[in-house]
């Protein structure tokens, strides 16, 4: 009979390997007391072939970083129920512009200030000024620097 309080005995895992302890052998007193083995030096690598240029991973092509921009003032904001993606989308829609040419869009409690490439700040200005958003008739203009 088993004895009640003794611990089952436990199965070894499924797909555990025995392991069997295995001592180093000693060396022969001869083998310690010959002369230490030099080690040949490796030879050096070959250098490998240059690669070839990987392709860009985005074929659209990249525009001009920082092109000069003009700031526009919004009479619009938070107050009025306006977000930043419906002036994005306002700009977008009314004018020829895509969307990463309207930058630092902030709107504010009462007005919101975005930003837009130089060059078409007056187009954008006559086209976007009188469109709704949210209810709200945008007004526009270029802020003065």
């Amino acid at each position: 009979a088993a004895d009640p309080q003794a611990a089952p005995a436990r199965r070894p895992r499924r797909g555990a390997r025995e392991q069997k302890a295995t001592e180093p052998e000693p060396m022969a007193p001869s083998e310690a007391e010959a002369a230490p083995e030099t080690v040949p030096e490796p030879e050096p690598e070959p250098e490998p072939e240059p690669q070839e240029t990987r392709r860009p991973r985005h074929t659209k092509p990249r525009r001009d970083l920082d092109p000069p921009a003009s700031k526009l003032v919004i009479a619009a904001g938070r107050a009025h129920g306006v977000e930043p993606a419906d002036i994005v989308s306002a700009i977008v829609d009314n004018s020829r512009l895509d969307g990463e040419d309207v930058r630092n869009v902030r709107v504010l409690e009462r007005f919101s200030l975005v930003e837009v490439p130089a060059d078409r700040a007056a187009d954008v200005v006559s086209k976007v000024a009188g469109s709704e958003v949210r209810g709200v008739k945008l007004e526009l203009e270029v802020a003065n620097r």
